[in-house]
C-alpha cells in the first residue's frame, strides 16, 4: 500500500504546484487592488484638503460638490451648502449665475460672430451653442447639477473656520459654529452685500465671459482680430489690403474720438 501511495505522488507532479501557484496569483491581484484603492484615497484626501468654496473663500461646510463638464477631467469644485444663518453660499451662487446673463452674454456672442460674415464654420458653432445657467467657479464649465460625497463633507465639517457674523471671531467646526450661532446669534441673518463689491464682481464676471467669447474666436478661425465688438476675418485674396484700411480706419476714429484740441493749446483726452 506504501508502494501505491508513492506512486501516485509521482504521478501527480504538478498538483502541489498548482495548489500554490493560484493563491500566489490571487494574493498579487488583491494586492494591485488594494494600492490602487490607497492611492486613490490618497488623492480624493489631497483634493478635500485643497477645497475651498469659491464664494466665501473658505473650508466648505456641509459641502456639496458641483458636476460641472470637466468632471471626467478632474475638476472637483467644493461649495458651501449651509442655511441662510451661516454663509449660505450655494445659494448666492445659484443667484448669481442667473439666465437673464447668460442670455446677455449670448446676444453679444452674436454681435461678434455676425461680423464674422459667412464662414460655415463660425456659423455652425452659432447654431451648436447652448446657453449656461450656471458656470463653473474653476473650470468655466457648464455645471449640470450637484452631489452630496459623505467622506467628503464629513472631512470638511471637521475644518474650523470663522463666523461668518460681524465683528465675532469664533472659530469652530461646522458642528461648534452651528452652536454657537444658536446660541450667540439666534437672529442672525445674510450679511449684507456690499455694492462695492458686488459692482466689482460683475464687472470680473463680464471680463472673464468676454474673454471666453474672444477665445472661442479665435480658436475657431485662426487669424481674426477682434476690435471693440468687431472681427475681422482673414480673407484668402484681399485679406491684406482690407484689413489694412479697416485698420487705419479704425486707428483715426481712435485719434480723432479720443483727443480734442481746446483753444487754449494742448491735448485733452475724453
Amino acid at each position: 500500500m506504501a508502494k501505491t501511495n508513492k506512486m501516485r505522488r509521482i504521478s501527480h507532479p504538478n498538483h502541489s504546484k498548482a495548489q500554490y501557484l493560484l493563491p500566489s496569483s490571487t494574493w498579487k491581484v488583491r494586492k494591485d487592488v488594494h494600492q490602487k484603492k490607497r492611492c486613490r484615497k490618497a488623492s480624493e484626501k489631497k483634493d478635500w484638503e485643497d477645497a475651498t468654496c469659491s464664494v466665501c473663500m473658505e473650508f466648505p461646510h456641509n459641502a456639496v460638490l458641483l458636476l460641472c463638464s470637466s468632471y471626467n477631467k478632474g475638476c472637483r469644485p467644493y461649495m458651501c451648502s449651509t442655511g441662510r444663518r451661516y454663509s449660505n453660499c450655494l445659494e448666492q451662487y445659484k443667484k448669481a449665475y442667473t439666465k437673464a446673463a447668460s442670455i446677455q452674454t449670448s446676444q453679444q456672442w452674436d454681435r461678434l460672430m455676425d461680423n464674422l460674415g459667412s464662414n460655415s464654420g463660425a456659423g455652425q458653432a452659432n447654431e451648436n451653442k447652448e446657453i449656461p445657467e450656471l458656470l463653473c467657479p474653476l473650470c468655466r464649465g457648464q455645471v449640470k447639477g450637484w452631489t452630496v460625497v459623505e467622506p467628503a463633507r464629513k472631512y470638511l465639517n471637521a475644518k474650523k473656520r470663522t463666523c461668518m457674523q460681524d465683528n465675532c471671531s469664533f472659530l469652530g467646526s461646522y458642528k461648534e459654529l452651528r452652536r454657537h450661532v444658536k446660541a450667540k446669534h439666534p437672529l442672525a441673518r445674510p450679511r449684507a452685500v456690499d455694492p462695492i463689491l458686488e459692482e466689482k464682481w460683475k464687472r470680473l464676471e463680464c471680463e472673464r465671459e468676454r474673454n471666453d467669447v474672444i477665445s472661442t474666436i479665435y480658436s475657431s478661425t485662426p487669424g481674426a482680430v477682434v476690435l471693440g465688438d468687431y472681427v475681422l476675418e482673414p480673407n484668402q485674396n484681399d485679406f491684406s489690403s482690407d484689413y489694412d484700411s479697416d485698420l487705419d480706419d479704425y486707428l483715426d476714429n481712435f485719434r480723432l474720438g479720443s483727443f480734442s484740441f481746446p483753444q487754449s493749446g494742448g491735448i485733452c483726452f475724453k
